[in-house]
């Protein structure tokens, strides 16, 4: 079982490294971060679950350090919050508006929202991202598979995990959050270098 599974691992991060689309809209949302953050804009990062321990792990690696230690880089994971999101899931019970509220608090047009999800089909992601569209704050997605993903069309760029040979299943999230770890540490390594 373990040896199964290390190999469905390696054999879902060579597929994304010989996927041309994947690594070109990294690179989009790479350059679209970086633009934010260089004008002076905050990159504010959301995911719920598993994801949201990666919105919290990267935000730390760009205000500590990832590499090499330099100026922090200003981020924020909407996640940290338990007053907010549980006071917004109390009082909105309905509404999914934990992550919403803190983009219109928060965003402005300076700022990019980096949501991440393996369905992309989360009620308060896509929430946030029409919120954040509202604010004209920039929304880039890290998302799974590319199939009925609504939260990928309030995104100005979508990076989608591939699929191919059914090594990547839309099922399986451990395979997406893998593959998303490997692009969070891209994108830091990316906007270490240029901001």
């Amino acid at each position: 079982m373990i040896r199964k599974e290390f190999e469905l691992a390696h054999n879902a991060v060579a597929l994304a490294d010989n996927s041309p689309t994947l690594h070109e809209d990294l690179c989009k949302a790479a350059d679209l971060i970086v633009k934010k953050l260089r004008a002076g804009g905050t990159l504010f990062v959301a995911g719920n679950g598993g994801s949201a321990t990666q919105a919290e792990h990267l935000v730390a690696e760009l205000i500590v350090k990832f590499i090499d230690w330099r100026y922090p880089i200003p981020a924020m994971a909407l996640t940290t919050s338990g007053a907010i999101l549980t006071a917004a899931e109390n009082d909105c019970k309905e509404a999914q508006v934990g992550f919403l509220r803190q983009v219109e608090a928060l965003c402005g047009e300076k700022d990019v929202l980096l949501v991440l999800s393996t369905s992309g089909a989360s009620a308060n992601l896509i929430n946030a991202a029409i919120g954040a569209v509202g604010n004209k704050t920039a929304v880039v997605g890290l998302l799974g598979i590319e199939e009925d993903c609504e939260l990928g069309d309030w995104c100005d760029v979508v990076v989608f995990m591939p699929q191919a040979l059914g090594l990547i299943d839309k099922n399986v999230t451990r395979h997406i959050q893998l593959l998303h770890l490997v692009c969070l540490h891209t994108l830091v390594m990316y906007i270490e270098e240029w901001v």
